[in-house]
Order: C-alpha cells, then structure tokens, then sequence
C-alpha cells in the first residue's frame, strides 16, 4: 500500500499528541466526568448539551489509549501506537514506512481479512502511480489526480472514489500586519479565480466553493462565486494603506502537490495587486507545527486543507471560535462565537442547518478562510483487490473488510 503520507487520520495522531497535548482536545471541552459502569461500559457526563458529541466520539482523535500505556511512554506517543482497531502497530520509519499486522482479537469477529499491511510512504505521485501499475504495489490511496483516467482505464486496476468532505483554502495570520486588516483579506479574497487553481492542483477533479462546505453537504450556505475583481482589490488595498502592494510569504505542503499547486497559482494572482509573495514549501511536520498549531504559529498566508468530517461543530468550532485549539488565525467573532454555541446545543437538524449557514455568511464577511474548492479524492489498486468501499470522510476503515482474490 502506498500513501503520500501516513493516512491523515495516523498523521494526525501520531504527531499531534505528541507531549500529551493534541491540538484536536477542544472538541471534549464539553467532557464533565467520566464513569466506569462495568468493563465494557462507560457513563459520559457533559457539562452542556452538545448535539455533535456523539459523532465526535467516533472520530480518530477520541480514539481508545490505555492509560499505562500512555504513562510508560512518558505521555509521547509519537513513535508508538496502541489501540482497538482492526490492525496492530509493528513499526514506524519516519518519512518511509509504516507495519501493521493483524489484531486477532479485534472486536469484529473474523475481521479483519488481511494478515496485515505495509504502507509506504511516497509522496511523488509519478512514483506511486508507477509502482501501482508495475506491480510493487497493491493499492494506494490519494491517486494521483492527474493519473486519474489513465488508471481508470487499466483493466488490472480499479479505482474508488470521487466526492470528499474537505476543504482546501487560503489561511491568514490575524497577529501579523497587514492581515489583521479586513479590507487587506478581502482585497485578496477578492482577486483569486478559482479555475485555475482546480485545473492546476486538482487537474479538475473538484469543486469551487465560497464557503466552508461543498453545496450537497446539508448545510450548505448556498455561495455564488463572483468572477476575479482586480481593480475592486486595488481599491481596497489602497483602502487600507497598501495602494503599492506589499511584499509577504505563502508558506504550504511541499507533499500535497493539490495544495502547493494552489499555492504557485495565488503567488501569481496576488501579483495583480502588487502582492509579492515568496514561496515558502515546507515538509509535513514543519507545515503541521508552523501553521496548524495556534500556540507555535509561524506563518503570514497559508495555504492548506483538512478534511474527514461528518457534523458541522467539530469543524467550525476548533478553528474560528475565540481561542479554538485549531484557531491558528487567531480569529474572534462574539457573534460567531454565540451562533457556535447555539449550534451545539440545538438538536433540530434544520434549526442547525439554519445556524451554520449564519456562521458561514459572517466567515465570508471577515475572512480568515479564503475558501477556494473542494477536492475528489479516489484510491486504486490492483483488480484482485476486493471489499474496499471509498468514504468520503477519507477514512480507510474498510480496509478491515478488504480481501485479495489471488
């Protein structure tokens, strides 16, 4: 199995809890206590109602830890893993491979199917395409866009996939001048054509979005995109002091070419307004901690995603409320932080709907988020691979239910 990187969900775990602090814990700020009933049950109590709480708990970051195992490890889990998935860690070589074997005494009775796994970690799309075609691999995930129709069309191969729930977007850092400057966001939000940006690093397998979800997500705040404004964002960078422009630097994912592609695409569009923006590729853990954790910050414009959710809360209230754990902004609304918390605490699903449609309008206003697409994601593998279903999560949790018929 090849991948670009660990799968997010691994990455995520294994560098964020690092120092026992994941950058995700907000999302159990609503945790009161935690009871334990018999061995196999728990009593969880919140201190408010939270109608995303069950969902959350399904997600990776809430994952089960032994507690010794966490306090042998000195509270670092970042080179080892422990759990009660399908398959067991063996080992990890940063930046090459990740072992997994078989956990016979996964809860799943006769799952999983596979002996175990080996993941590779390759983030050059021609070499995973390559080794997917030639045989050295039997599946990869995050297929390369460009190769997309070419493995489509080779009866050894099969691919699976098409929609994903992520987002991909342009981030700015509100502590740094000039981008605590509303006018400054806008000007830019203002000149990005979106086009060539899915054409580029997507080679058009997305969708433009003006907002944080994609239109057939439920709720949607339906955005129509208004064509580039260059002279509408000179004016408003004049506005704001800039009439010459500024010089700055876009720093992203030198690994995830749909991300630094992006990142080629706003440096020359930002030219148009006297924008001189150095191009800063940095590799994971680097983008990770420089952009993605709020208290180690290190960026001015960002361009990144992140992806794999289900409800609207656990997306929207870590990296826009007031001191949210993924705020790296350092974006505060008292407005948005109100229409959060009713959005929690509401359990009528239009009525929900209806709050983060609000939210999402005020998002567009402010800007911390430059909102450019949402991009299709597929996996491919061998023709003998079987019982793989794509989510469009991106979870790869069915690979517990894959099987090779050879």
């Amino acid at each position: 199995m090849l991948s670009p990187e660990l799968a997010s969900t691994s990455a995520s775990n294994l560098i964020s809890v690092a120092g026992a602090e994941a950058y995700n814990t907000g999302q159990a700020d609503t945790v009161e206590g935690i009871k334990v009933i018999d061995p196999t049950t728990i009593e969880i109590t919140l201190a408010a109602p939270d109608a995303s709480f069950l969902i959350i708990l399904s997600e990776p970051e809430m994952g089960i830890l032994s507690k010794a195992f966490v306090e042998a490890n000195n509270g670092d889990i970042s080179q080892v893993a422990m759990g009660s998935g399908p398959f067991k860690f063996v080992e990890y070589i940063p930046n090459t491979s990740v072992k997994l074997e078989k956990h016979t005494e996964y809860w799943r009775e006769g799952q999983p199917y596979l002996d175990g796994l080996e993941m590779l970690i390759v983030p050059e799309d021609t070499a995973r395409t390559t080794s997917l075609i030639q045989g050295a691999t039997d599946f990869i995930e995050y297929a390369p866009l460009r190769d997309v129709e070419t493995l489509q069309g080779n009866a050894d191969l099969s691919v699976a996939g098409d929609s994903n729930t992520n987002i991909r977007y342009v981030t700015f850092n509100l502590d740094v001048e000039p981008f605590s400057k509303p006018e400054v966001r806008k000007a830019i939000a203002m000149v990005i054509d979106r086009s060539p940006m899915i054409d580029s690093a997507v080679f058009g397998h997305g969708t433009a979005v003006g907002t944080i979800f994609p239109p057939d997500f439920w709720a949607a705040l339906p955005v129509e995109l208004a064509p580039a404004d260059v002279e509408g964002a000179k004016a408003l960078l004049a506005q704001a002091g800039y009439p010459d422009g500024f010089d700055t630097k876009i720093t992203s994912w030198s690994q995830y070419s749909f991300l630094s592609n992006a990142a080629v695409v706003l440096q020359e569009q930002l030219k148009q307004i006297g924008i001189n923006a150095e191009l800063n590729l940095v590799e994971n853990a680097t983008m990770i901690a420089d952009v993605h954790v709020p208290a180690s910050k290190n960026f001015e414009i960002g361009v990144t995603g992140t992806s794999g959710y289900i409800d609207p809360h656990p997306l929207i209230q870590p990296n826009f409320q007031t001191g949210g754990s993924s705020n790296t902004s350092n974006y505060s609304n008292p407005k948005v932080d109100e229409l959060i918390d009713q959005g929690m605490m509401e359990t009528d699903l239009e009525a929900r709907a209806d709050i983060y449609r609000q939210i999402q309008q005020l998002l567009i206003e402010d800007n911390p988020w430059v909102f450019l697409f949402v991009a299709n994601q597929y996996e491919a593998m061998k023709s003998f691979v079987k019982g793989y279903t794509h989510v469009a999560t991106g979870t790869n949790r069915y690979l517990r239910e894959t099987w090779l018929d050879q």
